[in-house]
């Protein structure tokens, strides 16, 4: 744990102290300096080693943001603003989203070449690309595409949040906004990773047979839920999930790719084979799966966890809860430094930290209750309603902070959403695969999942309902979330802690 809390100080210490290269070769050497030293005194290794880490961070956050001289960023610097025409190839899935009177396709654009004033460059980096029309492009096509050139614009709700700043972190400082009569084509196809051009598809042909079987709003649920594509939503029905605090269920979390992994590795378990290989396939499955949804950080986090827990199992070795979550993020975070002020990334890792290490404590003190009352139902109820609480006090200061709402109806809401979630998540699944070889049986699945996914609504409309089921908030600062996870912290301490792995 104190790795990762030591590699995330030095990308935050980096973000708002930048560094020269000499300044970063002066810290190296004092680490250095610092290895040698504790070789010697011992007491010196544990302040040495995380001054390490602080150090490997703030490296890793400054490499993101260099640049070579050849990127389309110092290119465009000379160009000016205006209109050019680039060459690169499709390395992002096709995103589409419908305007008034069209539709508009978004996609991520390695650069190779450009042409300004009829001179073409090499270039490198990668830029957004926004197409105001319906366009037949796939991952891994190679393009020429002419349009207008230009930094992302500020969107933002308040100052917590920039669109440019958030491009900019994925790596991608540029825009360009291809009209509606402005020339694309298709030079070549086939130009990406064949794994993950054929995982696209796959996910493209999941998108078709549940907007097939589905309404449009229970076919764009799902498509989120099962898929990662959450533009289909409607505005209304989004709203409805943030309003009762179960916006969770839109974005694939650990419980779905816990749900989708589980179901995989039960049929594996009725097939003759061996238990060694099972693990190695449910696996295999798992990263699959990751790079399907689009590899956001919560299914990178459960993915990195499921293989930990399952390579457990093959090692015939104990793993540690906490330790294996902490592993997951220095993981994500030493692939992409700045996927730490990435708000999907927070909520993620906060939420399940304090289900694993509040949860065990605050079911340790309803233990009385749940002796006095022995009923396997009464049980699953308390067990239920504790974990819905850890995991919602867990996430909301950040919500607050970010998002300037808080739903105290979300602990109860989940109670009842997140089984049916489940649920639908199940025979989402036997949709998808019932898809694929029995019209008949996809037809079963989709009448029982619109049952599954109207009544989830029909609850969220009511609870919606309820008085101060949400209330909004004005100028949150980060000290008051400071002051509300220290006092988290404080009841933490002060709850006695049985064994974490026992308890769960």
């Amino acid at each position: 744990m104190w790795v990762m809390a030591s590699f995330s100080s030095g990308i935050v210490i980096h973000e708002y102290r930048h560094f020269d290269f000499g300044t970063l070769a002066v810290l190296a050497l004092i680490c250095l300096a610092g290895i040698g030293i504790s070789q010697r005194y011992k007491n010196f290794a544990p302040v040495v080693l995380p001054g390490i880490f602080i150090l490997l961070g703030i490296i890793s956050a400054h490499g993101r943001g260099v640049y070579g001289q050849d990127h389309i960023l110092y290119r465009s610097l000379k160009w000016g603003e205006g209109p050019v025409t680039v060459s690169g190839v499709i390395v992002s899935d096709i995103r589409k989203t419908q305007q008034l009177y069209s539709q508009k396709v978004r996609f991520e654009l390695a650069v190779r070449a450009a042409e300004v004033k009829g001179q073409w460059q090499r270039c490198s980096g990668k830029i957004l690309v926004n197409v105001s029309r319906d366009e037949p492009l796939h991952y891994g096509d190679e393009i020429v595409a002419s349009g207008n050139l230009h930094f992302p614009y500020h969107f933002s709700n308040n100052d917590k949040f920039s669109y440019r700043t958030y491009l900019k972190r994925k790596g991608i400082p540029l825009l360009l906004s291809v009209k509606k009569t402005a020339p694309l084509e298709v030079l070549r196809t086939g130009q990406g990773h064949p794994v993950m051009g054929g995982l696209l598809r796959l996910r493209e042909r999941g998108n078709k047979i549940l907007s097939g079987a589905l309404n449009p709003p229970e076919a764009a649920i799902m498509q989120a839920v099962l898929l990662g594509e959450r533009s289909y939503i409607p505005r209304d029905l989004n709203d409805l999930f943030v309003k009762t605090g179960t916006a969770h269920i839109l974005a694939i979390s650990g419980l779905n790719v816990g749900v989708v992994v589980a179901v995989f590795f039960l049929a594996l378990r009725m097939l003759p084979v061996k238990h060694t290989r099972q693990y190695h396939l449910t696996m295999i499955f798992a990263l699959g799966y990751m790079l399907v949804t689009g590899a956001s950080a919560s299914v990178v986090r459960a993915t990195l966890m499921v293989i930990v827990f399952l390579g457990g199992f093959v090692l015939e070795r104990e793993t540690d809860s906490v330790n294996s979550l902490a592993f997951a993020a220095f993981l994500i975070l030493a692939t992409d430094p700045m996927g730490f002020f990435d708000i999907g990334f927070q909520l993620s890792f906060v939420s399940v930290l304090f289900i694993l290490i509040l949860y065990p404590r605050l079911l340790e003190r309803c233990s009385s209750l749940t002796d006095r009352f022995p009923q396997k139902f009464f049980r699953y109820a308390v067990e239920s309603f504790v974990l819905s609480l850890t995991a919602c006090l867990g996430v909301a200061g950040l919500i607050a902070y970010y998002f300037e709402i808080v739903t105290p109806l979300t602990v109860v809401a989940n109670l009842f959403v997140v089984p049916l979630s489940t649920a639908a998540n199940i025979l989402g699944i036997g949709l998808l695969l019932a898809g694929l070889v029995s019209p008949w049986l996809a037809a079963l699945f989709a009448v029982c999942l619109k049952f599954t996914l109207n009544l989830m609504v029909l609850v969220m409309f009511y609870g919606s309902q309820v008085p101060g089921a949400c209330f909004y908030l004005k100028n949150t600062a980060l000290w008051h979330i400071g002051i509300y996870y220290a006092a988290l912290a404080v009841v933490v301490v002060f709850l006695r802690a049985p064994s974490i792995d026992k308890a769960g």
